[in-house]
């Protein structure tokens, strides 16, 4: 049809600089599609955040974080077009905590580079049945050591503890943690 104003083939955004601006006053959230649409795009006061599809993650807005952009496509901070850092408010991940090769009655490790986790976020540690430095994935099944999360540290980390599964008892070697966190 000539003289449409909008030709085949070209997408249609029904909302317009008004009522995006109005979303960000509002404090809503903005939906994009990769990372890569993030760090090429300027969300200057998008203070609502917005949630990465590709990376099934929130990020909020940290005028006053100097993380750096990692470049990973599930990164802990995204730097926009405009220089602005949004942080992930949830994230997931492994790491071994190790009572020796003698054993131990406890032991903790410390997970960081956490730039987005908040004081009071809630963190979960499991024991995962997967390979560890030291034992193979099946005895992670067999007797494994308590594990929680704690002493968390905003925009850092936090820490993990576990203690063997009998009072009085050791454990020993390394064992694989999967660990979640969200805010």
């Amino acid at each position: 049809m000539p003289g449409d104003p909008h030709p085949a083939g070209v997408a249609l955004d029904t909302r317009n600089a008004a009522t995006i601006l109005a979303d960000e006053k509002l404090g809503l959230e903005r939906i994009v599609a990769d990372v890569d649409e993030v760090r090429g795009t300027d969300f200057t006061g998008q203070f609502g955040g917005i949630y990465v599809r590709e990376t099934l993650r929130r990020y909020k807005l940290d005028t006053g974080s100097t993380a750096e952009d990692d470049g990973d496509d599930n990164a802990e901070c995204i730097i926009d077009g405009n220089g602005n850092h949004f942080v992930a408010q949830d994230g997931k991940g492994l790491t071994q905590i190790d009572f020796g090769s003698a054993g131990s009655g406890s032991a903790s490790i410390e997970v960081s580079g956490k730039s987005g986790i908040a004081a009071g976020a809630v963190v979960r540690a499991t024991i995962m049945a997967a390979t560890s430095d030291d034992r193979p994935a099946d005895e992670h099944w067999v007797d494994p050591p308590l594990v929680t999360a704690g002493n968390i540290v905003a925009g850092a980390g936090f820490t993990i503890y576990g203690v063997p599964r009998v009072p009085g008892q050791v454990a020993s070697g390394a064992w694989t943690v999967a660990y979640e966190w969200k805010n």
